[in-house]
């Protein structure tokens, strides 16, 4: 994840994605973190790793993420994690790629 706006105070002009098939965590932290510089974004991190499915949640003020074996338990978790008024922004799943 990146902010379009370093000057923000909530996580209104976060942008997020995903990178997969990468054969380490290294590799991937690192392509992530590439591709959210390329955008112009600032202060740009991965903000998780998984080898199965996993889910990223943002409210205006929070975040949350997660993984787990299924899409809908990633999904699940990274609401709760997130907290109030959040909304799933990206989920994916990761079969036989170790990320």
């Amino acid at each position: 994840m990146g902010d379009a706006d370093p000057s923000a105070s909530d996580a209104s002009t976060e942008q997020h994605f995903i990178v997969s098939g990468h054969p380490s965590q290294a590799a991937a932290k690192q392509a992530a973190e590439s591709q959210c510089a390329a955008k112009g974004l600032h202060f740009c991190h991965a903000t998780v790793w998984y080898d199965a499915c996993a889910a990223y949640a943002k409210s205006a003020q929070n975040s949350g993420s997660a993984y787990a074996a299924t899409e809908e338990e990633a999904k699940r978790i990274a609401l709760a994690n997130c907290g109030k008024n959040c909304k799933v922004v990206v989920a994916q799943c990761e079969r036989g790629n170790p990320v």
